[in-house]
């Protein structure tokens, strides 16, 4: 196997490349949806490095990523309530490619139900 035992858990993975104006409209969605606490936000004087880090993260394929690895050694955890990245049409896309994927009872972002799925997974990792 390419990790031994290892296996590799991604989380809400942005599966369905979306153009950027798409992904500022979803993000500002996201920001009032899931309430994201001020104190999360990114400060103003750090929105230039923070906007190319996005660009650089949309340039990337993360479903020709996930081909490329193999099935047995990675799984999915998505939120059942992600409505803006890791949607239901990442979830068709997981389903046609085969994925192995947990949806948990969370939006996009990690909360409780997210970090016991995580250690379950740990913990029964063979």
């Amino acid at each position: 196997p390419a990790f031994g035992k290892q296996k590799l858990i991604f989380l809400n993975p942005l599966v369905k490349k979306r153009g950027n104006f798409s992904m500022l409209i979803r993000c500002i969605k996201f920001m009032f949806a899931e309430k994201v606490p001020m104190e999360k936000l990114i400060p103003l004087s750090h929105y230039l490095y923070a906007l190319r880090t996005l660009y650089r993260l949309l340039k990337f394929d993360t479903l020709t990523a996930l081909r490329k690895l193999p099935k047995d050694q990675f799984i999915i955890i998505r939120g059942k309530h992600d409505r803006f990245f890791c949607d239901e049409e990442s979830v068709e896309i997981m389903k046609r490619e085969g994925f192995r994927y947990i949806e948990v009872d969370a939006g996009h972002v990690w909360n409780q139900n997210v970090a016991d799925e995580v250690k379950h997974i740990i913990a029964n990792a063979s």
